[in-house]
């Protein structure tokens, strides 16, 4: 049998607000491993600041710096880093553009470093591994690098600086991060995919966040979380919590695991549902199935799936 992947953002994702993964989430991702699912991680986080999750769900591949690192079966299979110069350079020019207070981390393969605060007690327990330091010359190569930018014309001149960085704001912060240009979620899964043979279509991701839409447009189905950015269930096409999702005058609750209770239906469990020319409402958008895996403005193909699912 084929085997497919599940593949979780943390933050806001697969973490509650508490930064801590419920005990009801573990015991059905734990069914999913019984029926043969690969269980994944893709965060933007450090590997280091994952560690107590991973401890949790024993993830068989993760993802993290936001795609800058792959590990696969406890092996790293790809990692993108800055070299120290360019480490230091970024820094410079960070600093140089919003001045030398600006608060800033950064990954490394066996690190999280900080250039800010003292006090443990203050910052969120996921995060106390970090080693706090003042960023005048550092001796590392990055993975990833955050600044926090309150003022986005600085952050807009900051990314037009760092040609070869991606740079993304992360959601409802001052927060940024640079990676290297090709160190994406949607590169790290292409690599993952190289290696280990599994097929991208066979691939469910779910995320919140704008660092989560490429992942989420590349993999078969793509899941944006009730709770994300609209922009994000924009580009993904996904319902969210408290859609009715409606398939020919017939209501239906979804849940985004193959894990259905009775009365409930998974993403499998809806396309066989699904038969040419049905009509499916969701919200207030309504789509005409097509059984082709290329569906066009208002049309659902096979590998559309993600339209007609929601997170519960």
């Amino acid at each position: 049998m084929q085997q497919k992947l599940l593949l979780f953002d943390l933050d806001d994702t697969l973490l509650r607000s508490d930064k801590t993964i419920s005990r009801h989430t573990l015991e059905v991702l734990e069914r999913c491993r019984e029926q043969g699912y690969l269980i994944g991680v893709s965060t933007s986080r450090g590997e280091i600041n994952s560690l107590s999750y991973i401890a949790e769900l024993r993830p068989d591949v993760v993802i993290s710096s936001g795609g800058a690192a792959v590990k696969y079966i406890d092996q790293y299979i790809y990692t993108a880093e800055f070299t120290e110069k360019e480490t230091n350079q970024i820094i410079k020019t960070v600093r140089e553009i919003c001045g030398s207070d600006c608060r800033m981390t950064i990954d490394t393969l066996k690190a999280n470093f900080w250039s800010h605060g003292r006090n443990r007690d203050e910052i969120d327990p996921s995060w106390r591994d970090a080693i706090f330091a003042d960023f005048s010359n550092l001796h590392e190569r990055a993975l990833k690098l955050c600044a926090k930018i309150s003022q986005p014309e600085l952050a807009v001149q900051v990314a037009e600086t760092l040609t070869d960085c991606d740079c993304i704001k992360f959601v409802n912060s001052d927060w940024y991060k640079f990676t290297k240009k090709e160190a994406t979620k949607e590169s790290a899964i292409k690599k993952f995919c190289e290696v280990s043979g599994i097929s991208l279509s066979d691939v469910t991701a779910f995320g919140d966040d704008l660092p989560d839409i490429g992942m989420l447009k590349l993999c078969g189905t793509g899941v944006a979380m009730g709770n994300a950015l609209d922009e994000v269930k924009t580009a993904v096409g996904s319902a969210s919590v408290g859609d009715t999702v409606t398939i020919n005058g017939t209501a239906y609750e979804v849940v985004t695991t193959s894990v259905a209770e009775e009365n409930q239906y998974s993403i499998n469990d809806l396309k066989k549902l699904v038969s040419d020319g049905d009509k499916i409402v969701v919200g207030s958008q309504t789509y005409v199935a097509m059984t082709d895996t290329a569906g066009g403005a208002d049309k659902i193909g096979d590998n559309d799936a993600s339209v007609i699912t929601k997170e519960k």
